[in-house]
C-alpha cells in the first residue's frame, strides 16, 4: 500500500492552513493544521512548514517499514499476544504465552518474520509431532496462523505462509481419548461410589460437564426446590499453576441450566450434609472458602483441578480401568447420549457446546423442554442403584 503523505496550503480567516493527507491505523485521513502565519507576505514560510511536516510524517512511515523488515517472528508473536490479551481469558493468555515461550520461540530463534516460509512452519509442526500429541500441535499451528494474520493486517508482511500448511492425518487419533461404553461407565460409577470425588465423577459423566465447570459449582447454583442447577462459574488453573475462581464460563452457550433428578439431588444433599458435619467437627480447623463451593476437600478448601486429574488417574489404576483423561468422561457422556438416540442438537445444548450452526440455534428455542426431555433419558441411562 502506498503510504505517501500529501499536502497543500489553504487560506482560512486570514491565515495559512496546511491540509495534510496521511495514514493512521492503515486508513487515509485528512487533517487541517494552522501554521499561525498570516496570509500577507508569509506564503514562502508556510510552504516551508508544509514541506517539513510532510517530511516528518514520511520519516515516521519509513521507520515503521524498517521495523517491519527487521522484525523477527518471535517479536511478531509478542506483539500479537499483547494485542490479543484484552480479548481472551487469563488462562488462555497463560497457555498461549507458554506455547510461544517453550515451543515456538526456541525453534525459530531470531529468524526474521519476512523470511518465514510455508516449509518452515511445516518443518516446525513435524518436529513437534515427535514430542507432543497431535492435538497440541494443532493448537500451535492455529496460534501461528492467527499471529501471522495479525502481521498481514498490520502490513508487516504481504501474505500468511502458515495458511497453506496442513498437519498430516492423526494416525493415533483413537489413542488421544478413551470413550467409555455404557457398561464401562456404569461399572466405574459402581466401584468408585465410596470415593470422595465420586460426586464429581458422576456429575461429569451424567452432564458431560467440563472439569472447571463441575469444580466451579456453588450452592447458590443449586435449586433443590425447582430441581435444577445452573452452570455459570468455573475454577481454572493456569499453565503456571495458579488457581482462579471465575464468574464466567468458557463460552456464552456454556452458561446453562440443567435439570436434576432425585438421584443427583440425593448425591448433592449428601455432599452438603458432609460439609456441615466437617464444619462442626473440625471447628477452627475448617478453613472453608469464599465462594460457597459445592465440591471442596475436608477442610473446605477449593479443589485444585490438577489434584482431581491426579486422583482420577490413581482411581483408574486402583480399579483396573484403561488410562484416560478426566475430560474423556465428557466425551463418553456425549457418545453414550448419541448411541441412545438423543438428537445431536439436544446433546449440544446439554453439553453447552458453542459450535452448533446458526440455523440450529434459531430453531431450537425451547431450552427448558429440551433439557428436561434429555434429562429423563439420562436418568434412565445412569440409574443409580
Amino acid at each position: 500500500m502506498n503510504k505517501s503523505v500529501r499536502g497543500y496550503l489553504k487560506e482560512s480567516r486570514g491565515y495559512w492552513h496546511m491540509q495534510i493527507s496521511y495514514y493512521e491505523n492503515d486508513k487515509r485521513k485528512m487533517k487541517n493544521i494552522s501554521t499561525g502565519l498570516k496570509i500577507q507576505n508569509n506564503k514562502r514560510k508556510a510552504e516551508q512548514m508544509l514541506s517539513q511536516k510532510i517530511a516528518e510524517l514520511e520519516r515516521s512511515y519509513q521507520n515503521n517499514a524498517i521495523d517491519s523488515i527487521d522484525m523477527t517472528f518471535s517479536q511478531c508473536l509478542d506483539k500479537w499476544l499483547e494485542d490479543k490479551r484484552q480479548e481472551i481469558s487469563k488462562t488462555t493468555y497463560d497457555n498461549y504465552f507458554l506455547i510461544i515461550k517453550n515451543h515456538i520461540k526456541p525453534y525459530f530463534k531470531n529468524k526474521k518474520l519476512s523470511d518465514i516460509k510455508p516449509k518452515d512452519i511445516d518443518s516446525y509442526c513435524h518436529n513437534e509431532l515427535k514430542k507432543v500429541v497431535h492435538s497440541s500441535v494443532t493448537k500451535h499451528l492455529n496460534l501461528m496462523k492467527q499471529a501471522i494474520d495479525y502481521a498481514v493486517l498490520k502490513e508487516y508482511i504481504d501474505r500468511n505462509p502458515a495458511i497453506i500448511v496442513k498437519l498430516p492425518k492423526n494416525k493415533k487419533k483413537a489413542d488421544d481419548k478413551v470413550i467409555l461404553s455404557l457398561s464401562e461407565a456404569k461399572r466405574m460409577l459402581g466401584v468408585m461410589k465410596r470415593e470422595r470425588i465420586y460426586p464429581i465423577i458422576i456429575l461429569t459423566l451424567y452432564y458431560g460437564m467440563r472439569k472447571e465447570e463441575v469444580l466451579g459449582l456453588t450452592w447458590n447454583d443449586i435449586d433443590f426446590e425447582n430441581h435444577n442447577y445452573t452452570i455459570n462459574n468455573t475454577i481454572t488453573q493456569s499453565a503456571k499453576g495458579s488457581i482462579r475462581f471465575n464468574n464466567s464460563t468458557k463460552t456464552v452457550s456454556s452458561n446453562r441450566t440443567l435439570p436434576m433428578n432425585t438421584d443427583i439431588e440425593d448425591i448433592l444433599r449428601a455432599v452438603k450434609k458432609e460439609q456441615e458435619h466437617s464444619k462442626k467437627t473440625l471447628r477452627s480447623a475448617y478453613v472453608g472458602n469464599d465462594y460457597n463451593l459445592v465440591f471442596t476437600n475436608k477442610e473446605g478448601k477449593m479443589y485444585r483441578p490438577d489434584y482431581i486429574t491426579k486422583k482420577f488417574q490413581k482411581l483408574l489404576k486402583q480399579y483396573n480401568f484403561e488410562k484416560m483423561r478426566f475430560h474423556d468422561l465428557r466425551h463418553s457422556c456425549a457418545t453414550i447420549m448419541r448411541d441412545r438416540g438423543i438428537p445431536i442438537d439436544n446433546i449440544s445444548k446439554w453439553l453447552g457446546h458453542s459450535d452448533v450452526s446458526t440455523t440450529t440455534d434459531i430453531y431450537i428455542h425451547k431450552d427448558k423442554d429440551i433439557n428436561c426431555t434429555t434429562g429423563e433419558t439420562m436418568k434412565d441411562i445412569f440409574k443409580v442403584s
